[in-house]
């Protein structure tokens, strides 16, 4: 009785603390569009850091021009940029069909024409994607696409199946030019920018609403990842600049009298198939959550829609809820060595999953103003641990699908810009000295790149915070680094021109390629015996052949034929003893490492 009285308490509390999470985020969340980058409270602000930050500045200026080009040939035909859309344009297809990770065919009929389906899941192909001003106006041709192939230079009929992603990279591109117009529409009040984009984002929008999700003939593991325009649910960046198009012109939409209610569905819709695919157990949760947020967030309140789906539905299942194949961020970061705070995966991918957190959270910590980060110290151990990958050169590590980077100074402006805003000097200080010096060593140059950095990065960093005896790399890293959960150790010895390092691996985690134990050795401001990475693509005959196997490591290949399974590793190296540990006194004796 008292177990199944400690069962019901505990569900209890359960409900309440889901229920409490799922108003007290709503509660905060402002209730008018624009919301998700920035509210009309806070346009006059932005609008005062753009004219005194220079690179703020080159940055929408930069959108502007890019703009301007379009909105010419929109001037002279309305229609320009919506028959470039990669559409069902003739037979209005309702259905997709596909085998294994390759298009294969569609049928069906809607009443309007639909949104066309990605070519492949191989991102590797030998025809060039073309320019918008080579797409062929509503070009729907039963013998497939016609472009240019590489390798001859000459154009030629192919089927989507060797198309790669250049159906969806078509369509994210005029989504994303249709994104930059609704931003500069709420900037600048000018009609031009959301009359252009308002006939190319609702015939998406009906495309989509009109077309049913894909379906694999052969029932394989690609029916349980598939998204509604991408073979994978990681890769609907669309559904970016779909949520930010509607956000910043949904006065406007409203204005007019727009009916909104199958862009809302759509949103419902891809938010469905995105926690009902997926890989459960690696970074598909996080970056699948990413556009879950960006989906909850251009939502209203579950009471809104019928369905009940709106911010609190899909904001619950971005941090609280799991589903079979899309787990829970709360459930999500368990998998990050609590000790250590490396990720389970090679060093591009555990790098990236950081970052994604950051931005998660930094979306929903301008919704709410709570410091959502705070929840999370995980992130913020992950964000320093990142560093044990560097080499002294500032690039990463590429054991297994990584390859050598530079550490991703996104991580640093989101932190930083997180303790800034809820005044946190010290440690605002401490990640501006280590940014400050990815800057000197020419690894960033502070640049805006995308709409969001405009929003989220500090107009300017610290002056103050340079880097110093107490905050430098060499402070923060120690000459030996153990990560099991990867089968990493490292090994650094010396600075400067002198600096040597050995980073050695087994095959553990995911993203882990089949070798022994493989070494990348660094010394003379240079890798020797550098890991291969993945090659073109995970699909391609080169990696499956050479960049994913043994002959592609410093390792030993007994016989000639070492070789198991790809892509998740499970064969770890035993590390019996090392020196010096970490924590011992660096400078007691500091002229070896041993392992």
């Amino acid at each position: 009785m008292l177990k199944e009285y400690d069962t019901i308490k505990f569900m209890s509390w359960a409900l309440i603390s889901i229920i409490l999470f799922s108003v007290c985020t709503l509660l905060a969340i402002e209730k008018e569009h624009p919301r998700i980058y920035c509210s009309d409270a806070g346009k006059s602000d932005f609008l005062k850091s753009i004219e005194k930050v220079a690179w703020k500045k080159q940055l929408i200026e930069k959108k502007k021009a890019r703009l301007e080009k379009y909105l010419e040939l929109w001037r002279n035909d309305p229609e320009w940029l919506v028959a470039r859309l990669q559409m069902n344009w003739k037979t209005k297809h309702s259905k997709v069909f596909l085998r294994s990770g390759n298009f294969s065919h569609s049928s069906g009929e809607a009443p309007v024409p639909t949104v066309r389906f990605s070519g492949t899941r191989d991102w590797a192909t030998d025809y060039a994607l073309p320019k918008l001003e080579e797409i062929e106006p509503y070009f729907d041709d039963p013998r497939g696409m016609y472009l240019e192939n590489r390798n001859t230079g000459k154009k030629e009929w192919v089927h989507p199946s060797k198309t790669g992603h250049g159906i969806e990279g078509v369509n994210r591109r005029i989504m994303s030019l249709i994104q930059d117009a609704a931003f500069l529409f709420w900037l600048t009040g000018e009609e031009k920018y959301a009359r252009f984009a308002e006939s190319v984002f609702f015939t998406y929008i009906d495309g989509m609403y009109y077309r049913e999700a894909p379906v694999d003939l052969d029932n394989s593991r690609q029916q349980r990842i598939s998204g509604l325009s991408t073979f994978e649910v990681i890769h609907e960046q669309i559904v970016v600049y779909l949520t930010i198009t509607y956000d910043f012109l949904y006065p406007y939409f409203k204005a007019n009298n727009r009916d909104l209610s199958r862009a809302v569905a759509v949103f419902q819709k891809w938010g469905d198939q995105i926690i009902k695919n997926g890989v459960p157990d690696n970074n598909w949760n996080l970056f699948q959550a990413r556009f879950l947020t960006y989906i909850a967030l251009a939502l209203d309140e579950n009471k809104n829609y019928e369905n009940g789906k709106g911010q609190e539905y899909y904001l619950e299942r971005t941090f609280k809820k799991s589903a079979e194949r899309q787990i829970a961020i709360d459930e999500s970061i368990l998998e990050y060595d609590q000790q250590t705070g490396i990720w389970f995966e090679s060093p591009s991918y555990s790098l990236h999953v950081t970052t994604t957190l950051l931005r998660i959270l930094t979306l929903l910590d301008n919704a709410t103003n709570k410091n959502e980060l705070a929840n999370f110290p995980i992130i913020e151990k992950a964000a320093t641990a990142g560093f044990q990958y560097l080499f002294p050169s500032g690039y990463t590590v590429a054991f297994g699908d990584a390859k050598h980077k530079p550490f991703p100074p996104e991580t640093l402006e989101l932190l930083i810009a997180n303790y800034r805003k809820y005044n946190q000097k010290d440690k605002e200080q401490f990640f501006t000295s280590l940014l400050n010096q990815q800057i000197e060593k020419g690894n960033y140059d502070r640049k805006g790149k995308r709409l969001f950095q405009s929003f989220f990065y500090v107009d300017e960093l610290d002056k103050h915070a340079a880097p110093n005896e107490h905050v430098s790399l060499e402070k923060l890293l120690w000459p030996t680094f153990y990560a099991p959960n990867v089968s990493l150790f490292i090994q650094r010895m010396g600075t400067g021109d002198d600096a040597m390092m050995v980073s050695t691996v087994g095959s553990s985690g995911n993203h882990a390629h089949v070798n022994g134990i493989a070494i990348e050795l660094f010394a003379n401001d240079y890798v020797l015996g550098p890991d291969m990475a993945q090659g073109p693509s995970y699909w391609h005959p080169d990696h499956r052949q050479y960049y994913s196997q043994f002959p592609a490591h410093n390792t030993v290949v007994v016989d000639g034929i070492s070789t198991y399974d790809r892509m998740r590793g499970y064969h770890p190296f035993t590390l019996d003893n090392f020196f010096p540990h970490p924590g011992a006194d660096k400078t007691r004796f500091d002229k070896i490492t041993f392992s």
